[in-house]
């Protein structure tokens, strides 16, 4: 049983990181495997709108843990923790 939990708990975590991964990839436009502000920004209806760009410039602020003006992968895959 102690096997079928752990196995269970590694798929889960897994299928976590693997959704992250498509997210991440899918607003990395360049595939520099980078989020710049621009990307993190988009080009969805609200991204010409300030309240909209000053609450994303905000959180790719907050997210970009070393402060080089880029969200790498791995600042990405710590975000919620």
């Amino acid at each position: 049983m102690k096997k079928i939990i752990i196995i269970a708990a590694i798929f889960a975590t897994s299928m976590t990181a693997v959704a992250a991964d498509k997210e991440f990839t899918s607003r990395d436009k360049n595939n520099d495997d980078m989020l710049s502000l621009q990307e993190w920004i988009g080009t969805n209806k609200d991204a010409s709108k300030p309240e909209w760009i000053a609450r994303r410039t905000k959180t790719h602020e907050r997210l970009d843990k070393n402060s080089d003006g880029q969200i790498s992968a791995d600042e990405w895959a710590v975000r919620k923790g």
